[in-house]
C-alpha cells in the first residue's frame, strides 16, 4: 500500500509539474492537431517509436497534417465561410459583423467612471522609475492622468468605445515591432489596461440588461480575435501562423475559446506546426540514427549490399510509420498524457490517516 501511494504521488507531482503541455495535448485532441507523441507524452513507447521512424520524419509530418489547421479554426471561430480567403477585407467583415451590440453602447449619452474604475486605472501606474525610465513613467502617468479625467467627467458610450479602439491599435502597432524595447512594451500593456478597464466601466454601466451584458461580451471577445488571428496571418498566402498566435495569447487574456487553445498549443509544441531546424551534422546524426536498426541487421546479414538494402527498407519503414503517427486513432491513444492530477486527492486522504 505504501509503495502504490507513492507511485501514485510521483506520478501526481509529475501532472501537476507538466500541467501546461498536459493541457495543451488534451486541447490538441480537440481540435484535431496532431502532435509528435515523443514530445507531448514521453513514455519509452513513443520515445523507442520516435528512434526507429526518425524525429524528423515525425515532426515533417506532422507539420504537414497541421499545416491548414489554424486557419481552418480562425475561419470557424469568427463565422467566416471556409471557401473565403483570409485578408484585411475579411477580417473587417468579421468584425462588422460582431460589432451590433455595439450600436446599443454608442447611443448612451454619458457614462461616468466609479471608484472602482479610477482605482483600477490608477493601478495601472509605474511604482518608481527604474534608472533611465522616467520618460516611461512619465508618458504611462501621462495617459492615465488623461484617462481618469476623461472618465470622471463622463464620456459617451460612442466616445468609450472610440478611445478603446484607439489604445488597443497603438498597443498592437507597438506590439508589432520587431525590435521592440522593454520599455515600449510597458506603454503597451499600459494602453491594455486602460482599455480593459474602460471596457468594464461600460459593463458596470450595463449591468441591469443581462442580454444587452451577455451580447457585448461576446461582441468584446470575437473583436479581440479577430484583430490577433489578422495580427497572425499572412496575407500573402492567407494562412494563419501558430507561433505568432501563442506570442498574442501569451499577454492578453481576452483571447479565450479555440484561439487560446492555439496559443497554448504552439507555446508549448511548437513542432507540431512548423519542423525545427537542424544544423547539416545533426541532420546526418539524426539519419544514421533512425535507419541504423534496419541498415545494420541488413550489414550483418548481407554486407555491403544488406545495408543498402537494410537503409532502403528503413526509409519505408520511416514513411510508413510518420504517416501512422499522425492518424487519429494513434494520436488519441499515444499522443495525449495521462493526466494524474486528480490523484492528490485521495493521496492526502491517505497521508492524514497515517499520520
Amino acid at each position: 500500500d505504501q509503495r502504490a501511494t507513492q507511485n501514485a504521488l510521483a506520478k501526481a507531482t509529475q501532472s501537476v509539474e507538466r500541467a501546461p503541455q498536459i493541457e495543451a495535448a488534451q486541447e490538441a485532441g480537440r481540435l484535431g492537431i496532431a502532435l509528435p507523441p515523443a514530445e507531448s507524452n514521453p513514455t519509452l513507447r513513443n520515445r523507442i517509436t520516435e528512434k526507429v521512424v526518425g524525429a524528423a520524419n515525425i515532426e515533417k509530418q506532422v507539420a504537414e497534417v497541421n499545416k491548414h489547421a489554424p486557419t481552418r479554426i480562425a475561419k470557424n471561430e469568427l463565422d467566416i465561410p471556409e471557401t473565403a480567403t483570409l485578408s484585411p477585407k475579411t477580417f473587417a467583415e468579421a468584425r462588422t459583423a460582431a460589432s451590433k451590440p455595439y450600436e446599443a453602447i454608442k447611443a448612451i449619452p454619458s457614462i461616468a467612471a466609479d471608484d472602482g474604475t479610477i482605482g483600477a486605472l490608477n493601478e495601472l501606474r509605474q511604482s518608481e522609475a527604474l534608472i533611465g525610465g522616467k520618460a516611461t513613467k512619465g508618458k504611462i502617468d501621462s495617459l492615465i492622468d488623461d484617462a481618469v479625467g476623461q472618465v470622471q467627467q463622463g464620456l459617451s458610450g460612442d466616445n468609450l468605445l472610440k478611445n478603446i479602439s484607439n489604445l488597443r491599435k497603438d498597443a498592437r502597432t507597438i506590439y508589432k515591432k520587431v525590435d521592440l524595447s522593454p520599455e515600449e512594451r510597458v506603454v503597451a500593456d499600459a494602453n491594455i489596461g486602460i482599455a480593459n478597464a474602460l471596457e468594464s466601466m461600460i459593463e458596470k454601466n450595463i449591468a441591469g440588461d443581462a442580454t444587452l451584458l451577455e451580447q457585448f461580451r461576446d461582441a468584446r471577445t470575437r473583436m479581440a480575435k479577430s484583430y490577433a488571428y489578422e495580427n497572425a496571418t499572412d496575407m500573402n498566402t492567407g494562412m494563419v501562423d501558430a507561433s505568432k498566435l501563442a506570442k498574442l495569447t501569451a499577454k492578453d487574456n481576452a483571447l479565450t475559446g479555440d484561439i487560446a487553445a492555439l496559443g497554448k498549443i504552439a507555446g508549448n509544441f511548437p513542432e507540431a506546426f512548423t519542423v525545427r531546424t537542424r544544423s547539416d551534422l545533426a541532420r546526418a546524426g539524426t539519419y544514421l540514427a533512425r535507419t541504423s536498426i534496419p541498415g545494420s541487421v541488413g550489414l550483418l546479414v548481407g554486407g555491403l549490399p544488406g545495408g543498402v538494402a537494410g537503409a532502403a527498407l528503413g526509409k519505408i519503414v520511416e514513411s510508413v510509420g510518420a504517416k501512422r503517427v499522425v492518424g487519429k486513432a494513434y494520436q488519441a491513444k499515444r499522443a495525449v498524457p495521462k493526466d494524474y492530477r486528480n490523484n492528490l486527492a485521495p493521496i492526502e486522504k491517505l497521508n492524514k490517516l497515517a499520520k
